[in-house]
């Protein structure tokens, strides 16, 4: 399946997205594939801390593909990161449970912050696509 967009909800959070691709093999199991384009490239240890991988196996995780008229719910059994740049550098993690609570626990901060109004600005290289930076961003100004 390639460019597969899903909507869940993760404790009273709507989560949206789109993965790159997913492959479920004969014996059902799934492979997520997420291609990156960037020049920065992540070890394993980052790669799992990845809030966007960790989204993407936690509605594999919740929602599931439906296979042949069946739903499969599960952590994808492989996370394969291709970076195409260059040499084609391919990065194969997995997630654990414990990851997929973590994975909730952070998406719950996260609204908590918003229904707090607490949104604290972080100085990064995303600062320079931003359209507030110039405007109202009390750590860039």
């Amino acid at each position: 399946i390639s460019e597969y967009a899903f909507t869940f909800n993760a404790e009273s959070v709507n989560v949206t997205g789109r993965c790159d691709s997913i492959f479920i093999d004969s014996s059902d199991n799934i492979i997520l594939i997420d291609y990156k384009t960037s020049k920065t490239k992540k070890n394993e240890k980052e790669l799992k801390e990845d809030i966007q991988v960790r989204i993407y196996s936690l509605f594999l995780f919740l929602e599931g593909l439906t296979v042949n008229g069946e739903i499969i719910k599960k952590i994808p059994d492989k996370i394969l990161i291709i970076y195409l740049r260059d040499t084609l550098i391919e990065v194969n993690i997995s997630l654990t449970i414990d990851d997929i609570k973590e994975t909730i626990n952070k998406i719950n901060e996260v609204r908590k912050n918003i229904v707090d109004n607490d949104f604290r600005a972080k100085i990064g290289r995303h600062c320079n696509y931003c359209i507030y930076k110039d405007l109202i961003c009390p750590e860039f100004n």
